[in-house]
């Protein structure tokens, strides 16, 4: 009895614990246009996004999955089968960058230069 009980909870364990394959695709939202190269991660592992914008990543419906590109929104959603993701463009803001040069003086900076006309 002991052995029927033990071999059923493993059973059902495989039954629950398998993954599927989930595709789907991500999609520029105001051009409508694919999006290649996207990293799509979940706790399962990861993937990226095809030149034609289309994914497939092995895992279980209903496991919290990233989308992130550069240049665009990252986002966070709940798998299912046949995704459309809508990324939207986004600007990434820095610091302020100052650039300043100054010229070489022949005979004082130590590199060398040419002047051309």
């Amino acid at each position: 009895m002991k052995k029927i009980c033990f071999y059923s909870l493993v059973f059902f364990n495989l039954i629950n614990a398998q993954t599927a394959e989930i595709m789907g695709i991500v999609i520029d939202r105001e051009s409508q246009s694919p999006l290649s190269g996207v990293n799509i991660v979940s706790e399962l592992g990861g993937t990226t996004s095809n030149k034609s914008g289309e994914f497939s990543l092995l895992a279980d419906e209903g496991i919290e999955v990233s989308f992130s590109y550069i240049g665009y929104e990252t986002i966070n959603t709940i798998l299912k089968s046949n995704m459309a993701i809508l990324m939207t463009p986004t600007v990434l803001e820095g610091d302020e960058i100052n650039v300043s040069a100054t010229r070489a003086v022949l005979g004082v900076t130590p590199v060398s230069f040419s002047n051309l006309s």
